[in-house]
């Protein structure tokens, strides 16, 4: 608690030192830029989301029932499973909800 109320006054007094070093007619566009900067923050976090929703809708739809493999990511980098397969399955498509499956293996487990 002692370090949050420590960080809060040091931002107070940073921002307090930057002010007042601040000519007048910089001091009267300040606010103007915070409210441009906080528009311009609030768009790109829109854009964010329009592009992550476009990604959603384009993923094909899976079936219960489908055949998938599952993709080993975390070997794509090492160089000691240069030679293994990149690739494990084939698995079982279960659909719990949009977007969230259970696969199981062909033999049931």
């Amino acid at each position: 608690m002692e370090l949050l109320r420590y960080q809060l006054l040091k931002n107070y007094l940073q921002e307090h030192i930057l002010l007042r070093n601040l000519t007048p007619q910089k001091r009267r566009i300040l606010p103007i830029k915070r409210n441009d900067t906080v528009k311009r923050i609030e768009k790109a976090q829109e854009s964010a989301k329009r592009r992550h929703d476009n990604d959603l809708s384009t993923i094909e739809e899976l079936k219960k029932g489908d055949f998938v493999l599952v993709y080993k990511a975390s070997q794509q980098h090492s160089k000691s499973h240069k030679l293994h397969p990149k690739w494990k399955g084939p698995f079982v498509v279960q659909v719990l909800e949009k977007g969230v499956f259970k696969l199981r293996s062909i033999d049931g487990k």
